[in-house]
């Protein structure tokens, strides 16, 4: 029984330990990150956004180029469009304008080898209004939505780069259902309720960056951002949202029908107003709603960027110290981290090693790529121990030591699964196991079983997709 209450505790602290200083952030630019709002995003030749009710966006592409990839939610394009017309004459020298719409054309207040303003001349004055108003505008309501896709996919490309370095701490997140609430002087609420994680995939040849829901994932209720505070029915709406997220169907953000219900059913639960003043859910989405003294939901989506949620852990910590103390058998090597190594009763490894027949290899190690002493002792203290922890930034080759084991481990008839908080992650170390050493990779959903005769063959998993691979 000591080592199911050291577990427990075990548990317990690492759920505190992830509590500490965690912050409740309750509305989208607390994050201070970079966030779009979707309703300010316009949809062109150059920027898809799936439309609601309606699939993906029903602009269509002349261009193969602008193809839109399949369950994009988002995919931007870079291309470069016409420069504003031309200047009259008469104002060409006093005139100033610019490739940005935005920007309207504005007269010099003086050229000094002239001594002269631009205004001493009604003429002058006249022409610009002319050309502002008859040629410039027209191009730049024509150019507006391209030069802000171009806009649109430089914020992204640069976001694309973060992600090599950062991915395992930041996070992509599509949010729907956006509660607006004054819950107090110091706890105002301006966030989303249902939150899809984002997949960015960059094609550097078509210059294209699409954002997909992500599928390790999927569209879940997030009520972080109404920890601590109180309100009616409590208990019945963290229930209510457990039961969805639980769901075997996501609710599909994009049915205007189900988000109306969804939005219904969190504000009758929140508040005891009425439908009619909680549930501002309009088909066309907004921007930036304001803010109401009863919980209301509008239609405002918003993509936003934030560091990664450590709260999932803490729940998880919760529920396995909760577990532990019902008398849930402990897995071996969670119980030979707590048990007295005085006592009897300390797992042995070989009652827990897969029986495997180990080549004849004289201690040959199977690394395919360039490794060193440490990567070696890696390998050997997993022949020693239930786990190994390896800890590096990045860049360090923690990817380059992982494909390595794992070619040699599948080279000797094991069985490897590989998981991941992200699935970038994974999709690096397929990369890294050389096909070339007889190991072909393929994206395949995870089968039951093991190897036959002397096939090897490993998982990379992540959420209900794995990357397997096989050696003969």
């Amino acid at each position: 029984m000591a080592a199911q209450d050291n577990a427990a505790y075990l548990f317990e602290y690492i759920s505190k330990v992830y509590a500490i200083d965690l912050p409740v952030v309750r509305n989208v630019p607390g994050y201070g990150d970079v966030f779009w709002w979707q309703a300010n995003l316009i949809p062109c030749s150059q920027c898809k956004i799936k439309q609601f009710d309606h699939g993906n966006n029903g602009n269509e592409a002349n261009d193969p180029m602008e193809a839109v990839v399949e369950d994009a939610w988002l995919s931007v394009s870079k291309r470069s469009y016409d420069d504003p017309p031309p200047l009259p004459p008469v104002i060409r020298e006093w005139v100033m304008t610019s490739s940005n719409p935005t920007r309207r054309p504005t007269p010099k207040r003086s050229l000094r080898e002239f001594e002269e303003r631009f205004e001493d001349e009604p003429a002058r004055t006249m022409s610009l209004n002319s050309y502002t108003e008859d040629q410039w505008e027209h191009w730049a309501k024509r150019t507006l939505p391209l030069f802000k896709a171009n806009e649109l996919y430089d914020q992204l490309y640069a976001l694309h780069q973060r992600l090599s370095v950062e991915g395992d701490r930041i996070e992509i997140l599509w949010g729907h259902l956006l509660l607006a609430w004054n819950y107090s002087a110091g706890n105002k609420v301006h966030h989303p309720l249902l939150v899809t994680p984002l997949n960015l995939d960059f094609n550097p040849e078509r210059r294209n960056i699409t954002l997909t829901p992500s599928q390790a994932r999927t569209t879940h209720f997030e009520l972080e951002c109404l920890r601590d505070l109180d309100y009616p029915n409590k208990d019945d709406l963290l229930k209510y949202a457990a039961n969805r997220n639980n769901s075997e169907s996501p609710p599909e953000v994009w049915s205007h029908n189900q988000m109306r219900g969804l939005a219904a059913t969190m504000t009758g639960l929140l508040s005891t107003a009425s439908v009619e003043d909680t549930t501002l859910y309009l088909d066309a989405p907004i921007a930036q709603p304001a803010i109401s003294p009863t919980p209301t939901i509008y239609n405002a989506p918003v993509i936003f960027v934030r560091q990664r949620a450590r709260h999932f852990w803490i729940d998880d910590a919760k529920e396995a110290a909760e577990s532990v103390l019902a008398g849930a058998e402990l897995p071996s090597f969670i119980r030979s981290l707590v048990i007295d190594p005085h006592a009897n009763g300390l797992p042995i490894l070989e009652d827990f090693t897969e029986a495997v027949s180990i080549d004849d290899d004289d201690g040959e190690l199977f690394f395919p790529l360039e490794y060193n002493d440490q990567q070696k002792e890696i390998l050997d203290k997993l022949n020693e121990r239930f786990g190994v922890l390896v800890q590096g930034p990045p860049g360090t080759g923690k990817s380059h030591t992982i494909a390595n084991i794992v070619s040699s481990l599948l080279a000797r008839g094991k069985r490897v699964l590989v998981t991941s908080q992200t699935e970038n992650a994974l999709k690096v170390l397929r990369d890294l196991i050389p096909q070339e050493r007889g190991v072909a990779s393929r994206l395949a959903e995870p089968a039951p079983g093991g190897a036959a005769g002397r096939t090897r063959q490993g998982y990379i998993r992540s959420g209900i997709r794995a990357f397997r691979f096989e050696t003969a």
